[in-house]
């Protein structure tokens, strides 16, 4: 054999020698735990109480001006986590007596005199309908996941002009309130 070859094969025993005693020598201990974990996220769900199944919370017929009428409910918060705010926003469309949308302002006939949340005003001045449209309301504040219900109360006042209100015989307003809950930024 050549110089050559039997330095190769020297260094091809070497490195084999090396990685059997290596391998042979290498040991450790293991151990092992498999854990079954879970994430579940917390609920946000305002309730309203008094709604009917078509989602009605209140109706009220055959006013004339100088009426007032009011209503009471309640709002829960019936989930997991706090709200930071429960928020009205409001909108309506006007009917005339036939059941046609029209813009004969009768939204600005109807003011909403007073809104009490658990017997505490919350309204610093009377608004109209029309009014209501174009601005929230904060209704509660700081609302806990265990806070007994919260009572609302709202009155509101078919105003009374000297001028003939004839138009608005027969008109309608429905109105869509829609109470947003936003969760605590904690």
């Amino acid at each position: 054999m050549a110089m050559k070859e039997k330095l190769g094969m020297s260094m091809l025993i070497g490195v084999l020698g090396i990685v059997l005693v290596s391998g042979g020598t290498f040991a450790y201990f293991t151990d092992s735990i498999l854990t079954n974990n879970n994430v579940t996220a917390g609920t946000l769900d305002l309730g309203v109480t008094n709604i009917n199944d078509e989602g009605i919370l209140f109706e009220f017929e055959n006013k004339k001006p100088g009426d007032t009428f009011d209503y009471t409910f309640s709002l829960s918060n019936q989930g997991s986590l706090d709200i930071k705010n429960v928020t009205l926003y409001s909108e309506n469309t006007v009917r005339n007596k036939n059941g046609e949308v029209t813009d004969n302002d009768f939204d600005k006939q109807i003011l909403l005199t007073s809104v009490k949340v658990n017997d505490e005003e919350i309204m610093e001045e009377a608004v109209t309908l029309a009014e209501l449209q174009d601005n929230e309301m904060i209704l509660i504040e700081n609302f806990g996941s265990g806070d007994e219900d919260a009572a609302v109360y709202v009155e509101f006042e078919f105003i009374k002009t000297d001028k003939s209100q004839n138009k608005y015989q027969g008109n309608s307003i429905e109105l869509e309130w829609t109470f947003e809950a936003i969760q605590t930024e904690d």
